[in-house]
């Protein structure tokens, strides 16, 4: 089963996917020691923490003899996680590219639940046969990091994906932007955290049903537990925002705006 990028999401977008998985995995034996080290990191900072690995032992694990193989090819650690989100969001956005035409393409009326498909599904790439997804373990690490959150000053719906709004024909903004014109009834801002909450969940219940699998634990399978939680999260983003955080939102956008915490 390929669930998690292509259910209900039509056959031509899985026979894209199919193509480009295939020339991924035929890609996968020449990696250059750039990527090895990206792959390498990922899969450590997912184990212990963006702070609980030194960037010698990745270089040492990712088998450079050069003790500062690391800092030669990022400089350092924000360098390098910078390069793990590059790396791996170039595939993402073509993955959600691929969906969105896809989606386009079908001769109904496109639901909010269809674009938070879209949106998340191809973070949570994973082959459904309880391996480990490393991204996704990395992903909830820096979304919870002070560096994450020291660069946060935007305030739009856009605002939660700032490292990749300059791309051109960026399916992720067009998403984003779709996202909130289903939703005129919420301000941008709270669309945007509302997202990345909803994310955080997801990525949790991805964690959690490949642990379970490890340990064979009698778990519900994974399109089960993600397609109750896109219930979820459609209700939760159309949920309305209380007057009192409408009435605080002009005061959140300027600190926001001059770079203070709201």
């Amino acid at each position: 089963r390929d669930f998690c990028l292509s259910r209900g999401l039509g056959d031509v977008y899985k026979r894209q996917i199919m193509t480009s998985k295939k020339k991924q995995s035929d890609s996968s034996a020449s990696l250059s020691t750039r990527e090895v080290l990206i792959l390498t990191a990922e899969k450590l900072f997912a184990e212990k923490g963006i702070e609980g690995v030194s960037l010698r032992t990745i270089g040492l694990v990712a088998g450079q003899g050069n003790s500062v193989a690391v800092q030669y090819h990022f400089k350092n650690r924000a360098g390098l996680i910078s390069a793990i989100l590059s790396w791996r969001w170039v595939r993402i956005e073509e993955h959600r590219k691929q969906l969105l035409i896809a989606l386009l393409e079908e001769d109904r009326k496109i639901e909010l639940a269809d674009l938070i498909r879209t949106l998340t599904f191809p973070l949570l790439d994973v082959d459904c046969k309880g391996d480990r997804n490393h991204f996704v373990r990395f992903l909830m690490h820096y979304l919870t990091s002070s560096d994450r959150w020291s660069n946060e000053t935007s305030y739009g719906v856009r605002a939660w994906f700032t490292p990749f709004h300059n791309q051109p024909n960026n399916a992720t903004i067009e998403l984003l932007d779709l996202i909130a014109k289903e939703l005129p009834h919420i301000p941008q801002p709270y669309i945007g955290r509302r997202l990345t909450h909803s994310l955080r969940m997801m990525m949790g219940t991805v964690v959690y049903w490949e642990n379970a699998a490890t340990i064979r634990k009698n778990v519900a399978p994974l399109e089960v537990l993600i397609e109750d939680q896109i219930s979820m999260i459609v209700a939760a983003m159309s949920a309305p925002v209380p007057q009192s955080s409408i009435d605080r939102l002009p005061k959140v956008i300027e600190a926001l705006k001059s770079g203070q915490a709201p």
